[in-house]
């Protein structure tokens, strides 16, 4: 479904924002409320990540908050697929200036009560896309940052790798999560994005938030302790940090079934283990950016 008969005006208020050097952070916005953005990183591949933003986007959608979730992996999009999603129009449009930003975006309806959030879904299969561009990134950002005083939460769902298109978006976002399994190169890699990030951020002299380890398929909140202590003491020796745990999802079966089903594990079975563990991360975020000025 076309979101163009629900949202033309979004953006409205912000129209004049347009900027092509605009960056997606609190220092180049102007005043006024605009959405909390909260990048989805893992370095690694396979790890969930798009799994935990969709079911990250429904839960805070639960609550009552209007929220976007957009797919950054421009090439190889994998959001919309999960969810389940048949767009007309994805970001490979609005890149190609075939169609405006909004015109890209999709609703996505939740089963049952509540859950249904905004969607911009990325393409698949274009070997351009999976080149970095920095017209084409800034100008995202441009948009993302006008329309972001229309939502509460912007979600973003980050590619793999530590390229351009994934630290300079994570470097904007008022949070950063590492999705990271048990898997040793899944820590390696989960080390490698937050070294990346801590280099850009000291190469432009902005100030980073240390992102917080997400624990993927552990098997209890000892194991995710474990998993988030390792990465730490690497960071804090190399890099002077040391995240924390934000929050830990357990091996499920329920978030098998929902990833067959097309479904977010947390909109399927909102009283399993897993749908628990996505409330508690968004009570979190909800509860750390309450008194961030935005």
């Amino acid at each position: 479904m076309n979101i163009q008969a629900e949202g033309m005006g979004r953006g409205a208020r912000a129209a004049g924002l347009l900027r092509t050097d605009a960056s997606f952070s609190a220092d180049a916005a102007p005043a006024g409320t605009r959405a909390h953005t909260i990048a989805v990183t893992g370095g690694k591949g396979g790890v969930g990540k798009s799994s935990i933003s969709a079911s990250l986007a429904s839960v805070l959608a639960q609550r009552g908050e209007r929220v976007l979730a957009c797919d950054l992996d421009f090439a190889l999009g994998n959001l919309g697929v999960l969810l389940g999603v048949e767009p007309t129009r994805n970001a490979e449009d609005f890149f190609d200036g075939i169609a405006s930003f909004e015109d890209c975006l999709v609703r996505y309806h939740a089963p049952g009560k509540g859950g249904d959030f905004d969607l911009l879904p990325a393409g698949s299969g274009t070997r351009d896309l999976a080149r970095p561009d920095t017209g084409r990134r800034t100008g995202l950002q441009a948009e993302l940052l006008r329309i972001s005083y229309d939502y509460d939460w912007i979600v973003l769902d980050t590619a793999a790798g530590i390229g351009p298109d994934v630290l300079e978006f994570c470097l904007g976002a008022d949070r950063t999560l590492l999705v990271a399994t048990a898997e040793p190169a899944s820590l390696t890699d989960a080390y490698g994005v937050l070294k990346a990030l801590d280099a850009l951020a000291g190469e432009r002299g902005r100030a980073l938030t240390t992102p917080g380890v997400f624990a993927n398929r552990v098997a209890d909140p000892e194991q995710a302790a474990q998993l988030t202590a390792r990465i730490a003491q690497v960071a804090e020796r190399f890099l002077g940090r040391r995240p924390k745990l934000a929050g830990w999802c357990p091996e499920s079966l329920e978030v098998s079934r929902a990833t067959a089903a097309r479904r977010p594990f947390a909109a399927t079975s909102r009283t399993s283990a897993a749908s628990r563990s996505i409330e508690r991360l968004a009570a979190r975020l909800g509860s750390e950016l309450s008194g961030v000025t935005r």
